[in-house]
């Protein structure tokens, strides 16, 4: 029989409740209790080279990484849906940010 059989085994036919019991009562362990509602979960996805080149150009010149971008793509087109050309997002990111700055500058919170 191999060790990780025994562990296995052992496993098997104990319980561990009372040594976690002890840990979080000692302080040596503890339950998380702060956990994101909504966690980030990766995805992988295949374009062909020559998108994947503009994508990093574009991500370059916003001074983002291309994942960002592409989350920030993939959100836009969520929660707006009825745009869906690209450049109407950008559009509309531009006129938001624009007006979000105008505001801090009549509150004098920036130049």
């Amino acid at each position: 029989m191999s060790k990780i059989d025994d562990i296995a085994g052992y496993y098997d036919t104990h319980s561990v409740a009372g040594e976690l019991e002890a840990a979080i009562a000692s302080g040596a362990a503890r339950w998380e209790t702060n956990i994101d509602p909504n966690p980030m979960i990766g995805v992988t996805v295949r374009l062909p080279k020559s998108v994947l080149d503009a994508v990093r150009e574009a991500a370059t010149r916003r001074r983002v990484k291309p994942t960002a971008l592409i989350r920030q793509w993939v959100e836009n087109a969520v929660v707006h849906p009825d745009v869906t050309n690209l450049a109407d997002v950008t559009a509309l990111e531009h006129i938001v940010r624009r007006s979000v700055h105008d505001e801090l500058v009549k509150a004098k919170l920036a130049a």
